[in-house]
C-alpha cells in the first residue's frame, strides 16, 4: 500500500528538518569545498553532495522505491518499477549558503509514480529554511501549511522579487513600472523556492519574475505545490499554468512569473510580452 499524502508530508518535514540542522552544524565547514560537475555541468559544493545523500537515504529508508530527480545525481530510479517520484534541491541558494547570506532551503516533493508525471500531480512537497527552522509544507489533502498550521495570506508589500541580471529582465521591470502607474521595490534574494513561499505565496510580495528562464524542475516544484494550495497564480510567460513541466527528469530554462494577485499577475505577463521575452523558447530536458 502506498503512503498517504499526509503521511508523505510529515516524512518530507522530517527529512528537512535534519537536513537544515546538519547543514548549520557538520556541513557548514564544507561551505568552501568544491568536487565535480553536478548533473547541470556546474561544480558541486561538497556540502550540497553531502546533503543530497541525506535525503537519498531518508527517502528510500522511509519512502520506499522512487526514482530521484535531483540538482547533483540527475535523474536516477533505484528500483525496476518505482512506487514515488522525489524532487529535490538539497539547498536551493547554494551560493548563499556559502556566501553566509541566510536565505536557502531544502526543497523536496513527491508524486506517486506515472511515466507522464508532470508537477500538477505533485501530492506532498516541504520547503524549509536553512535558518529560520520555518517550514512551508503541502500535501494534496490538506492543502498549504506554515509550520504545521494553515498558511494565512498577508497584505503584500510594494516589491517584486526575482532574477533580474540580465538587462532584458529589467526592461520588463521597466514596462511593469509603466503598466502599474509608479515604481515598486525590487529584490533579488537568491532562492526560488523561498522567494515563492514566503513572498509570492504567502502574499509579503506583489509578484515574481525570471523572466531570463534560470529555474529548472528542481528548484520551483516544491514551492509550485505549495503556492497553487496557497491560491498563488504560477505560470510561464505566456501565462501556461507550470502544473505542465515534466518531474520524471531533469528540466531547466523554465521562465516563472507568479502573484496572489491576478490583475499583477497580469501585468507582468504584459510586460514580458511588450518586451518581446514570451517568444523565447523554454523547458530543455535532459534524462
Amino acid at each position: 500500500m502506498k503512503l498517504s499524502p499526509v503521511v508523505l508530508r510529515e516524512i518530507l518535514e522530517d527529512i528537512a528538518e535534519e537536513v537544515s540542522r546538519r547543514l548549520r552544524t557538520e556541513l557548514v565547514e564544507k561551505k568552501q569545498i568544491v568536487m565535480e560537475s553536478d548533473a547541470g555541468g556546474d561544480k558541486a559544493r561538497a556540502f550540497d553532495v553531502e546533503a543530497e545523500k541525506i535525503i537519498l537515504s531518508k527517502i528510500l529508508d522511509r519512502i520506499g522505491c522512487t526514482l530521484v530527480v535531483s540538482e547533483e545525481l540527475g535523474c536516477r530510479s533505484y528500483c525496476s518499477e518505482p512506487d514515488y517520484i522525489a524532487i529535490v534541491d538539497p539547498v536551493d541558494g547554494s551560493f548563499n549558503f556559502t556566501a553566509d547570506i541566510p536565505w536557502c532551503a531544502v526543497s523536496i516533493a513527491v508524486a506517486y509514480y506515472k511515466r507522464d508525471a508532470t508537477m500538477k500531480d505533485i501530492v506532498a512537497s516541504v520547503v524549509r529554511s536553512v535558518h529560520t527552522d520555518t517550514t512551508y509544507s503541502y500535501s494534496n489533502e490538506e492543502g498549504c501549511l506554515v509550520n504545521g498550521s494553515s498558511a494565512k495570506p498577508l497584505a503584500p508589500e510594494e516589491v517584486i522579487v526575482g532574477y533580474f541580471e540580465h538587462p532584458r529582465a529589467l526592461r520588463v521591470l521597466e514596462k511593469f513600472w509603466e503598466l502599474y502607474g509608479k515604481r515598486t521595490r525590487v529584490r533579488s534574494l537568491g532562492s526560488a523556492a523561498m522567494e515563492l513561499t514566503h513572498l509570492a505565496a504567502i502574499g509579503r510580495a506583489l509578484g515574481f519574475v525570471d523572466a531570463c528562464s534560470k529555474l529548472r524542475n528542481v528548484d520551483i516544484a516544491a514551492a509550485y505545490s505549495f503556492s497553487r494550495a496557497c491560491g498563488c497564480l504560477m505560470t510561464d510567460l505566456r501565462g501556461r499554468d507550470l502544473g505542465v513541466v515534466p518531474i520524471t527528469r531533469l528540466v531547466y530554462k523554465i521562465p516563472v512569473v507568479a502573484s496572489r494577485i491576478k490583475e499583477i499577475h497580469e501585468l507582468l505577463l504584459k510586460a514580458c510580452q511588450e518586451t518581446n521575452l514570451s517568444d523565447a523558447p523554454t523547458y530543455v530536458t535532459r534524462p
